[in-house]
């Protein structure tokens, strides 16, 4: 970053050097940081020390980084490293290397942010294809690396993916996760978590550590997913025909922007497929942390119950985010997703061979539908 070398072309020229420091004395910390900088004379009047300054990397050295990044186009602060990134030699080496490009991209986010998002989401990548979007640039080659491609847990454990969108101004994660199930294992237990590894229950759609979170974690209510599986069972017995997908009427986060939707498909075989998606509109936070996650619902200082613990939240309609995450993500074009086919086996009742044979056609089934969706698009474009 360059610096002028004379003050002739600032009306701060002009002023005698004790007058610049009883301005730069009466300035934050942060703002004498950035004043210190801004040319060659000014810093050698006032002696600030910016190495001793990011040696603390504290708070003050924070906005101090917030404050360069503000007044340059091609840099962001960023939260992790208390450095900052370039945008053009951080796109040059994504071609190179295809993506741990910077310092903080092995650097492990809180772990409410990595798991509310998704855990090979980047901040700092967030934050410059949020900059170049702005900027009215492009940000397509460093916006794919924001996906979480799909991905086998295990051999026995679900498909997990993420897709990454700016509508408007906002940056939206579209989230799936998906198990499959054999149609005793779906209705003999109410939570239908018994037996599952750890890992699987991870699913966390939010940061928020919210009290009325249910099944898997979705704020759906547990009678709902109690009537659906009887719902099932009866249609089964009755002949109705399989391969349907039915809906849990969708839900949200009462404490975030976060859009969740629960979907059933059964199979031939008694397969039961249950699909989690979750929409996540994100926010850059404003803080000492700083980074990208969920938008939070503000808190009314007028209706918190100190004696109660409790923190009530804001009317729906005073929230920091625009509502319908999920309509506005699927409007900006079509996007990837899970479908089953009828051959599906779960995973408890298959050999090794038939998990390999269903890892294999999911794939294929994925790398069709996203063939199709850029057929559609390029039709658009030529019609």
């Amino acid at each position: 970053m360059s610096r002028s070398v004379a003050l002739k072309d600032s009306p701060l020229g002009q002023l005698p050097n004790e007058i610049l420091l009883i301005i730069a004395n009466a300035m934050p910390p942060n703002d004498r940081a950035a004043f210190s900088v801004s040319c060659v004379q000014i810093h050698a009047i006032l002696d600030t020390n910016v190495t001793e300054l990011r040696k603390e990397k504290n708070v003050i050295y924070w906005k101090f980084l917030n404050q360069l990044a503000n007044d340059s186009p091609n840099h962001i602060a960023c939260w992790s490293c208390k450095a900052l990134h370039a945008i053009d030699s951080t796109r040059a080496n994504i071609r190179q290397k295809q993506r741990f490009v910077l310092p903080c991209s092995f650097a492990l986010a809180p772990p409410a942010v990595s798991d509310s998002i998704h855990p090979q989401f980047n901040s700092a990548l967030a934050q410059m294809v949020m900059k170049l979007n702005r900027q009215g640039e492009k940000y397509d080659d460093i916006l794919k690396h924001l996906n979480h491609p799909l991905v086998f847990m295990d051999d026995f454990g679900p498909l997990v993916s993420a897709e990454a969108r700016i509508v408007g101004q906002s940056l939206i994660i579209r989230k799936q996760k998906l198990f499959v199930y054999h149609i005793s294992e779906m209705l003999s237990s109410p939570s239908l978590v018994d037996g599952l590894p750890p890992e699987d229950l991870l699913w966390n759609p939010c940061s928020e550590n919210h009290t009325d979170y249910t099944w898997f974690n979705t704020f759906v209510p547990a009678q709902e997913i109690i009537d659906r599986k009887f719902e099932i069972w009866q249609k089964r017995k009755l002949g109705t025909r399989k391969g349907l997908r039915r809906k849990v009427p969708r839900s949200y986060c009462p404490d975030c922007e976060t859009e969740i939707q629960v979907d059933f498909q059964e199979f031939e075989g008694e397969s039961v497929a249950v699909f989690l998606t979750a929409w996540q509109e994100l926010d850059e936070k404003i803080g000492d942390d700083g980074g990208f996650g969920p938008c939070s619902q503000p808190v009314d200082p007028d209706t918190i119950d100190l004696e109660g613990g409790k923190l009530n939240r804001m009317d729906m309609d005073n929230r920091p985010c625009t509502k319908k995450v999920q309509q506005r993500f699927e409007m900006d074009g079509p996007g990837v997703r899970f479908e089953m086919g009828e051959k599906f086996i779960p995973a408890s009742q298959s050999t090794k061979r038939d998990r390999r044979i269903m890892k294999e056609e999911c794939l294929e089934m994925v790398r069709l539908q996203q063939e199709a969706a850029i057929e559609g698009l390029l039709l658009g474009l030529i019609a």
